[in-house]
């Protein structure tokens, strides 16, 4: 019997959502989260990095330096692979929004979509015995969930292009779902 298991590719969203719950009341969680880093089953890409130091203020934030203490332990994606940028041209050339070629901003969503594409393709992390189901793990909404919308929604969001592809797409709170975990106050 084939065992299956999550790896999880995770947006800068959700380690700045994890960021706003304090380690110290959920010890539990962030332990969890650990765990599966260390595990290699939470993966992510350089680019999230550079998002986070620029979005984090680097010297004094929590959220920044346990993702330093973690980085060595991350499996992350350091630069585009030939793959990445191959499938990031396609994008690009169906959907133009897809990246702003005008912003000196990092952005990661494109490259962690395609980072989601190749790790499904198998084109990284072949482990025998073991199959792996592939989610990416965002906080954004995806344009028909977002209220309010005069027009149309535009494919414009990682949960958009995450249907169009065929990627599955989860929160934080579906990761916990799917690991199973379960938090309980102590006295």
């Amino acid at each position: 019997m084939t065992q299956v298991k999550p790896i999880y590719i995770v947006d800068t969203s959700t380690f700045i959502k994890l960021g706003g719950l304090p380690r110290d009341i959920f010890l539990p969680l962030w332990s969890g989260f650990q765990g599966l880093i260390v595990e290699g089953r939470i993966v992510t890409h350089s680019e999230v990095k550079k998002e986070l130091s620029g979005r984090l203020d680097t010297k004094e934030d929590d959220l920044w330096i346990w993702f330093r203490e973690m980085d060595e332990r991350f499996s992350i994606a350091r630069d585009p692979s030939p793959f990445q940028i191959q499938k990031i041209q396609e994008i690009y050339e169906k959907y133009p929004q897809f990246i702003d070629l005008e912003s000196d901003k990092p952005q990661a969503d494109p490259f962690l979509i395609t980072y989601a594409m190749e790790l499904m393709e198998g084109n990284q992390l072949p482990i025998t015995g073991i199959k792996y189901d592939y989610y990416l793990v965002t906080e954004e909404r995806s344009g028909t969930e977002r209220k309010n919308l005069k027009n149309p929604p535009e494919i414009t969001r990682i949960p958009d292009y995450c249907k169009v592809y065929g990627i599955k797409c989860i929160d934080l709170w579906g990761l916990i779902r799917l690991e199973a975990w379960r938090f309980s106050l102590t006295e």
